[in-house]
């Protein structure tokens, strides 16, 4: 990890930043940093203590968890404009990462203190607003995953990751054990998966980049949820 010197030249143009006061604005301005992380470099463990609050500016992050055997299971693929540490931030008695983070590709992330985050909170309407629909958004996301692993098998769930995934940039080094950590199986079944998609003329894999090639029968098997997506 590189740390660049110095602060925030201008603050960059992102929803939850969207119509702070100008108090704030030279707040954060005079308190953020920037951290550069490569790809599939982590950022934070399990259990580590978060002593800043954490907003993705570039790039994207993984988090996941991992089990005794080191199974992994990713809980959610973070974009731009995200709050990183969102959970951690909101339990104020002792914050703590709930997940591993790890960059996916070159990612830039700004850090600015915990306390700037509660003032934001308490003082910035827009920014609590923003943070209410990023925190839904994110928690959907998370009842969705659980309804999958639950409900669905594993032929159904990589059909909808695949689909979810397809015209878009996963990040570097999206590979069958990424997917395997991301339906809740483990990288054999993915790779036997595959083959059998491949065979029923569903997909290609060219370079290790899948290629759909028949969307709709994905979608019947993913259930129809995908369906228009």
């Amino acid at each position: 990890m590189k740390t660049s010197a110095g602060q925030l030249g201008e603050l960059p143009d992102l929803p939850l930043l969207a119509g702070l006061s100008l108090a704030a604005q030279l707040k954060l301005l005079a308190d953020g940093r920037i951290s550069h992380y490569d790809n599939f470099e982590y950022i934070a463990f399990e259990g580590d203590p978060a002593v800043v609050a954490l907003l993705l500016l570039e790039g994207g992050v993984t988090l996941s968890r991992v089990s005794a055997d080191g199974r992994e299971q990713i809980l959610e693929r973070l974009e731009v404009g995200a709050l990183i540490n969102l959970t951690a931030l909101l339990t104020q008695d002792c914050p703590c990462f709930t997940a591993q983070v790890r960059a996916s590709g070159q990612t830039e992330i700004l850090k600015f203190p915990i306390a700037l985050f509660w003032q934001l909170i308490r003082t910035e309407p827009r920014f609590t607003q923003e943070l209410l629909c990023h925190l839904a958004g994110r928690d959907a996301a998370l009842l969705e995953l659980a309804a999958s692993l639950s409900l669905s098998d594993v032929r159904c769930r990589l059909a909808a990751c695949l689909i979810r995934h397809a015209g878009s940039n996963a990040g570097p080094g999206f590979t069958q054990a990424e997917i395997a950590a991301e339906i809740g199986t483990v990288r054999e079944v993915v790779a036997r998966l595959l083959r059998e998609f491949e065979d029923q003329g569903w997909l290609t894999r060219v370079h290790h980049e899948i290629r759909l090639r028949d969307r709709l029968a994905l979608e019947a098997l993913a259930g129809g949820s995908h369906r228009g997506a």
